[in-house]
């Protein structure tokens, strides 16, 4: 969907109200006090009456966008925004581009998207060929004062991630990012699981670390690198996608808080992983936030 069609199918606050409420109805309403789909909506009151339990449903309900009193209009737009460039938005730009008065409401919103980008990419693994290495990432900075009382600014800690490429033929076709609390292997045995198929073929450096691989996948290829030179091409792939999400978060966001960081990674990979999905990437994230609660 181009910005123009966007635009003019979302001009009025009803026209996303109508659009959102169709949306939830096509896709599996279903009530979240009694589970039953025996469901009738009341136009006046914009809810859904339960005939199983009797019980009242929101149209937020069950989404993202519960207690949130932003407009649906705003949300809408925010969910196409995010996705129809490459690099992104930061939530400064976004509020300026909303003509919002409140920086935090969109901050907010904008993170309770990225967590649902996240929980998306949790219910799949990579399998096939698969590259895995760790990336540092560039901290928030924290302020202090030196010796002679001059303020100053200083990088907190980088932040540990674990990152998996599955390629193909033709090149990478999805990723994974994880941050994780240390590179041991107690942390490795742990996530990877999460992240990569048993039947999966994984090609590592000689980091220890790694040495769990031999009992979580089918077959763990070590190669250990001796010239720098000849990185690109035993792991081409891997360490493209680490460069460019460094650039992204260093060239929109500038610097991030650490607690955030998976946030952040999370709307790279999820925009990475659908990059051929052209029009049909604003309905697939639409599935993501209505299917699940942000919170859960």
């Amino acid at each position: 969907m181009h910005l123009t069609q966007f635009l003019k199918r979302f001009d009025t606050e009803q026209k996303c109200i109508d659009f959102f409420r169709d949306y939830r109805e096509q896709h599996g309403l279903v009530c979240t006090f009694c589970t039953s789909k025996d469901l009738h909506w009341s136009s006046s009151k914009r809810l859904w009456h339960c005939n199983g339990c009797s019980k009242r449903l929101g149209l937020r309900k069950g989404t993202i966008m519960e207690n949130s009193k932003l407009p649906y209009r705003i949300w809408l737009t925010v969910l196409y925004l995010m996705l129809i460039t490459k690099k992104g938005y930061s939530a400064k730009e976004m509020q300026n581009l909303l003509g919002h008065n409140r920086y935090e409401p969109i901050w907010l919103m904008m993170h309770k998207i990225r967590i649902m980008m996240g929980k998306r990419d949790q219910q799949y693994q990579l399998d096939g060929f698969v590259e895995l290495d760790e990336g540092f990432f560039a901290g928030h900075r924290k302020k202090g004062v030196n010796h002679k009382g001059q303020a100053f600014k200083e990088i907190d800690r980088n932040e540990k991630v674990l990152v998996a490429v599955n390629r193909g033929d033709k090149g990478a076709k999805y990723l994974k990012m994880t941050v994780v609390d240390s590179l041991s292997k107690k942390d490795i045995a742990y996530e990877v699981p999460k992240m990569i198929g048993r039947s999966a073929t994984v090609i590592t450096d000689g980091r220890r670390c790694y040495t769990p691989l031999e009992n979580l996948v089918e077959e763990h290829q070590v190669h250990i690198i001796r010239n720098k030179k000849e990185v690109c091409n035993v792991f081409p792939w891997v360490h493209i996608a680490i460069s460019n999400a460094k650039k992204k978060i260093k060239g929109i966001h500038h610097h991030v808080n650490n607690k955030y960081m998976q946030n952040y990674l999370n709307e790279f990979t999820y925009r990475f992983n659908r990059r051929n999905f052209n029009e049909k990437i604003f309905e697939r994230l639409l599935i993501a936030v209505t299917a699940f609660a942000w919170f859960a």
